[in-house]
């Protein structure tokens, strides 16, 4: 049976997702509380400038997490789960992981839709004329944000949950081996 193996290099490619699944996206964009407007509206420039930087920078890193992320569902998750599956290795823990991560990986696709899509309309708005609008879409920008952060962390605690689970069952198979 070449199952050990297999699961060796799962339980790998998974600590290395681990380490790269950064929350970067989930950064905040400028601290602080309520500035006075015409701070705003003086640095409205430059403001706008950082702003799209971090929305053109969110939207790569989206990119390529949304692709590890599916990566890890399709590829790993689901091919491991069916590989037990086949070798009739009881895997209801492992599909138990997997449907809360597929169930967290679209809360992870909407809350960056709805974070993209306040940050969007934050850059269209015109910080030097409607300053106290811009900061209120601000904050919501910063609320979307955290929610996108704290997807990102269920998502690495789900990760790392399934790379346990790995570790038990190669641990498990390596002691019937050896029996």
């Amino acid at each position: 049976m070449k199952i050990p193996k297999r699961i060796a290099l799962f339980a790998v490619v998974m600590a290395l997702a681990m380490t790269s699944l950064s929350p970067a996206i989930a950064q905040e964009v400028v601290p602080g509380s309520l500035p006075q407007p015409g701070l705003i509206s003086g640095r409205c420039t430059s403001i706008r400038v950082v702003l799209r930087r971090v929305h053109t920078n969110d939207a790569l890193v989206r990119v390529n997490i949304g692709q590890i992320y599916n990566n890890l569902s399709i590829q790993l998750m689901a091919r491991l789960n069916s590989r037990l599956a086949l070798n009739r290795i009881d895997s209801a823990r492992f599909i138990d992981i997997t449907k809360r991560y597929d169930a967290a990986l679209k809360r992870f696709t909407a809350a960056y839709d709805t974070y993209e899509g306040q940050m969007a309309g934050l850059i269209r708005l015109d910080c030097r004329e409607k300053p106290a609008e811009f900061y209120a879409s601000l904050q919501k920008t910063r609320q979307a944000r955290q929610a996108l952060t704290a997807v990102v962390a269920e998502m690495q605690v789900l990760v790392k949950e399934y790379q346990l689970e790995v570790e038990k069952l190669q641990q498990t198979l390596k002691q019937e081996e050896q029996s």
